[in-house]
């Protein structure tokens, strides 16, 4: 009789606790779309306002938002409608179609969309919309990328992209990168030349490697003048150890050119897919990019590892020793800083830079590993073989006499 008094108090008092819990947290979730829903009425009314006092007001309302995103990061309806927000605010800033700000507001609305899954980019997510503002964020982002884009139509790098991607017949699986790849094949053809002077201005170095640790012995007490002869050494053959920098800064110009193709392009490249990117594997592991617009983290890994194996390659071919260890620790330390610093970037740009390093790797690979003979030093003795030793017996004594009949 005790046991089953106490057991029915119990179930009570859990049920009054279930009930004050769920009511609280009604409340909560009450505050919070209260709290959204002012922010969404201030957005409105700062638009309204002249450029300084609507970007600082729109500044103080984007803080709100990330303070509610913190403090309710487990809440995804409430999560996905501050981002709706906060991509608002990002298209109110400025009023030009083709700005900075308008530009990472359609990227924002895209990444909350493909939060909903395969088939989101087309409308027709198969799972589903998760919520109303995933919807609405495809809807937003429909009419930003299309103002913007259509804005971005009279630009000559989006035309020559568009015409490449044309020849294949647009289509999502395979016109995009390669539209990608015939870039990456014209911008080699360019800098080819260059690249070959600098690979076989490193064969030269290593052909003078016999020389140089001679002079360096010779002229151990006196630096300057080792400095002196080195350089002349180097312009009387060819080498010159600054060559490997004129490729890196003949490249820089078409880097800046390509980006911006990629960027006035960009929302085209969110309708295309490459290999893993776009697949439906995409929702299913982290920073796999969702279209060639968005990062990838497995596309950044591979450049990395292209990027150290081209490093370590010229590291090998180096001749002095400092310069080699210093190139072998930068072929650990550029692949981790790229990773970092390229994180965010779009994977069609980070693919043109990977292919672009693939061809000049395999360039550089087929030049330095060609037979390089090292030039012979004046105090040495001449190898002579016993066929070349026969002759000259035979030229020094003279074409035999011809006997009499």
């Amino acid at each position: 009789m005790f046991l089953r008094r106490t057991v029915s108090i119990g179930a009570a008092v859990a049920s009054v606790l279930l009930v004050f819990m769920a009511s609280q947290s009604g409340r909560a979730d009450t505050a919070v779309d209260s709290q959204l829903a002012s922010i969404q009425r201030s957005i409105s009314e700062a638009a309204a306002k002249p450029d300084k006092p609507r970007r600082k007001a729109l500044d103080d309302l984007n803080t709100k938002l990330q303070s509610i995103v913190k403090a309710n990061s487990a809440d995804t309806v409430v999560t996905h409608h501050a981002q709706l927000l906060q991509a608002e605010i990002l298209e109110k800033r400025d009023k030009d179609p083709v700005s900075g700000s308008q530009h990472q507001a359609a990227v924002a609305y895209r990444r909350l969309v493909v939060t909903a899954g395969p088939g989101a980019m087309q409308g027709h997510p198969h799972d589903g919309w998760p919520d109303e503002y995933v919807q609405q964020a495809y809807e937003q982002y429909k009419l930003s990328a299309t103002r913007i884009d259509k804005a971005n139509q009279s630009k000559l790098e989006y035309r020559f992209l568009d015409f490449l991607v044309s020849l294949t017949g647009r289509n999502k699986h395979y016109s995009y990168w390669l539209a990608i790849f015939a870039v990456t094949l014209l911008v080699k053809l360019i800098i080819t030349p260059l690249s070959h002077m600098q690979f076989e201005s490193m064969r030269n170095m290593q052909r003078l490697q016999p020389k140089l640790e001679k002079l360096r012995k010779e002229l151990e007490d006196d630096p300057r003048e080792f400095q002196k002869q080195q350089w002349q050494l180097f312009k009387d053959y060819n080498a010159n150890p600054l060559m490997g920098c004129l490729p890196l800064l003949v490249q820089l110009p078409f880097l800046m050119l390509l980006y911006r193709m990629i960027r006035v392009y960009e929302f085209q490249f969110a309708k295309g897919d490459f290999l893993w990117i776009g697949s439906a594997l995409s929702m299913k592991v982290p920073g796999i990019g969702a279209s060639l617009a968005d990062p990838d983290w497995i596309l950044l890994v591979l450049y990395g590892v292209s990027m150290y194996i081209s490093t370590k390659m010229s590291s090998a071919a180096t001749v002095d020793k400092a310069q080699a260890d210093q190139q072998k620790m930068m072929a650990f330390l550029m692949p981790v800083m790229l990773l970092f610093f390229f994180k965010d970037f779009e994977s069609a740009f980070i693919l043109y830079w990977l292919v672009l390093n693939i061809l000049t790797t395999t360039q550089q690979y087929f030049m330095l590993n060609k037979p390089v003979p090292a030039l012979a030093l004046e105090d040495e003795e001449p190898v002579i073989t016993p066929v070349q030793a026969t002759a000259a017996v035979a030229a020094t004594k003279g074409p035999r006499p011809r006997k009499r009949k």
